[in-house]
């Protein structure tokens, strides 16, 4: 796939990372997954959206092929990527008047963006204190959360960088204080998440991850499902998040299995071992 457009890449890079929750609703911990469905208008987190165990989790994905390009200001102080801060906090804001209004959520911007270095970037985007842990088991990222009191009234570095996030507070952009600090609380900024190499055959980080997975925890390869490769495997996975991105299908637990022509392994009643 080395011939794929950065837009294209894009998408490829959203499916193979809603293929590996794919593998947490086989293994039952989720419960519902929409695949790039706006929940209303000017919606900035559809990519991905589950309800598991622990509530809710809306994620957008943001590719690029850089290893090593930090994660700039003018993400979140334009709108090039789809990321304007203002845009995100109102997005939220409208999650949690409708469809969060009874949900515990989470909203998390995962990015293969190095870790910023920008001094007015990380005077308001620091490590995320409780760390609500990375996307996938075993991901190497950083991740990152929003200080709403350095956003909502910086210090006066001398530099001109607290200047950066007024629109805020002042202007036709403006938001509340209430939905600011309402969605830092809930927002999380995941960088430096695994390079892709777009070929299952010779995985890179990315691939490594859903592969890894499959095996481990699913058993591809293994009996009952012997003849399923963790390689045919992904491929289904992939592919199924890639229909229902395109709005052909809702992603079922059933669906999976049947698509990926999986075997259930029994899973013996209590009962029968008791005693």
């Amino acid at each position: 796939m080395t011939g794929l457009t950065a837009a294209h890449r894009g998408y490829e890079y959203q499916d193979l990372m809603a293929a590996c929750r794919f593998v947490d609703v086989v293994l039952g911990t989720t419960h519902v997954v929409l695949v790039d469905e706006k929940l209303f208008t000017g919606d900035r987190f559809d990519d991905l959206t589950v309800w598991d165990d622990d509530g809710r989790e809306r994620t957008q994905f943001k590719h690029t092929d850089s290893d090593d390009k930090p994660l700039t200001l003018a993400t979140f102080t334009g709108d090039k990527r789809d990321l304007r801060l203002d845009l995100l906090v109102k997005a939220a804001a409208t999650d949690k008047a409708g469809p969060a209004a009874d949900a515990v959520s989470v909203y998390r911007i995962l990015l293969r963006d190095a870790r910023p270095v920008d001094e007015g970037l990380l005077a308001v985007l620091r490590p995320a204190v409780p760390d609500p842990g990375p996307y996938q088991p075993g991901m190497a990222t950083l991740r990152l959360r929003f200080d709403a009191n350095a956003l909502w009234d910086p210090p006066d570095r001398g530099d001109g960088t607290e200047a950066q996030f007024t629109f805020l507070r002042y202007g036709d952009r403006c938001v509340s204080r209430e939905d600011l600090d309402w969605f830092c609380e809930r927002a999380v900024v995941e960088v430096e998440a695994p390079r892709a190499s777009w070929d299952l055959t010779a995985p890179g980080p990315a691939e490594s991850l859903l592969l890894g997975r499959l095996r481990a925890e699913i058993g591809a390869g293994v009996y009952p499902n012997r003849d399923r490769s963790a390689v045919d495997v992904a491929e289904a996975f992939i592919r199924l998040a890639r229909t229902a991105r395109q709005g052909s299908t809702h992603v079922t637990r059933e669906d999976i299995l049947r698509r990926a022509q999986l075997r259930q392994r029994h899973m013996p009643d209590p009962a029968e071992t008791a005693g």
